[in-house]
């Protein structure tokens, strides 16, 4: 399966399951015990979500790119914070929640949703920010990716990668092969080589639950 494959079937699965995604923030349309599981599994989830959050600063106007913005949660908590903030997304039902859910929250004129992916994203000018939260676990190419989102940032780039060594990384696997939607899992010696050879200087590498949050900087030769 090339790259464009990749993507394509990655954008269908989460088009039509945007709604499904988005109840694991909510708990919307679960059962007692759906909610409990989530908050007991996918605890590393939440946890990700306030370390991304704290980490972008409260600087009033910086700007923030959220590749991958999905439903936008983290996009309208950071405009909440006063940040101006751009979600790319290529699936559209994703983005018409984003959308919704920024107007509903206040926040629509500080956040912006964009169709696209990194390939055909063109920005202006650099943003002190750029995350990427989920966004690995589906990319056949993530060097690529990754080079990109340092060369858009001006301060620090945050991402997540999924650990392989873990007991639910096979149990995913298969769930999400059998829905038709693959998935890539990362040590952690390959995710440091990831963010040297795209130009970052590593801050930190948490391990997270089933995940590693990673927090970095583009090199001197990046920031011009």
């Amino acid at each position: 399966m090339n790259q464009n494959t990749t993507q394509e079937t990655v954008t269908r699965h989460f088009d039509v399951t945007a709604e499904e995604f988005d109840s694991i923030y909510t708990g919307e349309g679960k059962s007692f015990w759906g909610k409990l599981l989530d908050r007991s599994l996918r605890k590393d989830m939440y946890e990700r979500f306030t370390l991304t959050v704290e980490n972008c600063s409260d600087d009033p106007d910086r700007t923030i790119l959220d590749v991958g913005c999905g439903t936008g949660r983290f996009s309208i908590a950071l405009a909440q914070r006063n940040a101006r903030v751009d979600g790319i997304d290529p699936a559209p039902t994703m983005l018409a929640i984003a959308t919704r859910l920024a107007s509903e929250q206040g926040v629509a004129d500080k956040c912006r949703f964009i169709e696209a992916d990194l390939d055909n994203f063109s920005a202006a000018e650099k943003y002190d920010y750029v995350i990427g939260i989920g966004l690995f676990d589906y990319l056949a190419t993530p060097a690529a990716a990754l080079k990109r989102m340092t060369d858009l940032a001006k301060k620090r780039v945050i991402v997540t990668f999924p650990r392989r060594w873990t007991w639910r990384a096979p149990i995913r696997k298969l769930r999400l092969s059998l829905r038709g939607c693959p998935v890539f899992f990362y040590d952690r010696a390959q995710v440091e080589k990831l963010v040297r050879d795209a130009g970052g200087q590593i801050e930190e590498v948490r391990v997270v639950g089933k995940i590693y949050f990673v927090m970095f900087a583009p090199t001197d030769s990046h920031r011009k």
